[in-house]
């Protein structure tokens, strides 16, 4: 793996900037069992390789009884599968934006919530058509000065981070509508 990173922190704001080429990228793809074209089985491949460039920038300021934290996140590769064929390109950059709040209501309780959204994009040989978001609200209550939480936290109230997934290999398309509820 080549590897070039730049990080940079000032005060309650960061920048984390990374270029990676990595030669024999192992990727699982469909391959024909035994020859066989109607029979496909998942292995793990070695691709020349996968160079991907990921961005992120981000604030946690402290505002009172209120810390924010704010973040967002680009991710671009660039690589190129068979697919029937041809060759496609899983170029789509995606897009991350999360925003955490972290009210403090008493010196021993806190209200949190994550709102966080993603865009469509590729990860490897996987696209995901579909851009995905979830809300978390909590209450945490600090007990032993500190050295413990307890809290009643509702995950992705609105249903909203359900995993979309399409699977470009050789002669297999493989589509994935998981309806992963994570509440």
């Amino acid at each position: 793996i080549t590897e070039l990173s730049i990080q940079a922190s000032w005060k309650f704001k960061y920048l984390n900037a990374q270029y990676s080429n990595e030669k024999n990228s192992i990727m699982r793809v469909y391959k024909p069992y035994d020859e066989d074209w109607r029979i496909t089985v998942l292995t793990p491949v070695n691709f020349p390789h996968l160079r991907s460039f990921t961005f992120y920038v981000g604030a946690s300021p402290e505002i009172g009884k209120w810390e924010p934290s704010i973040n967002f996140g680009f991710r671009k590769q660039w690589l190129d599968v068979e697919y029937l064929g041809c060759i496609r390109r899983m170029n789509t950059p995606s897009i991350n934006i999360q925003i955490n709040n972290f009210f403090s209501i008493t010196p021993d309780f806190y209200l949190q919530s994550v709102i966080s959204w993603q865009s469509t994009g590729d990860f490897g040989n996987w696209h995901n058509p579909r851009t995905t978001s979830f809300v978390n609200v909590g209450l945490m209550k600090m007990l032993f000065d500190r050295k413990l939480s307890v809290g009643l936290i509702f995950n992705d109230i609105f249903n909203g981070e359900l995993d979309y997934g399409e699977i470009y290999s050789g002669n297999v398309y493989t589509k994935s509508w998981a309806k992963n509820y994570r509440r």
